[in-house]
């Protein structure tokens, strides 16, 4: 992109509502360009009323996103995961409340099935 950002096209890219290939050029773009990068700083803040910006890197921030996948269900569920991983989780499943219930029901699933599991394994 060699043309300097639009107007139009900065209130959508700070509204967040540029499809995500625009959304990359763009910030590329931004990220090169100082001018457009001052039209950013400008357009951020008067979207904000001019508000301070709080930055927050705290792990729920961070992790809040991170929904569980299946994987890590099975291993909180047979408790293999390392340290980490574990820690990660634990703070997700400190803010998510979808994944803690998804995770209860997985486990309540696992309690259920484990009998028929174990009789065919025995077989």
């Amino acid at each position: 992109m060699t043309a300097h950002i639009s107007n139009t096209q900065m209130e959508k890219f700070c509204a967040r509502v540029l499809p995500a290939p625009e959304t990359t050029a763009l910030a590329e773009h931004i990220s090169d360009c100082s001018s457009c990068q001052l039209q950013f700083h400008q357009t951020f803040q008067r979207r904000r009323n001019y508000a301070p910006v709080r930055i927050d890197l705290s792990p729920e921030v961070w992790f809040g996103d991170d929904h569980l996948e299946y994987e890590q269900m099975v291993g909180l569920v047979k408790n293999t995961l390392d340290r980490e991983e574990l820690e990660m989780i634990n703070v997700h499943l400190e803010i998510c409340a979808q994944c803690s219930e998804d995770l209860s029901k997985f486990r309540e699933f696992v309690r259920q099935i484990e009998p028929a599991i174990r009789a065919s394994h025995s077989q």
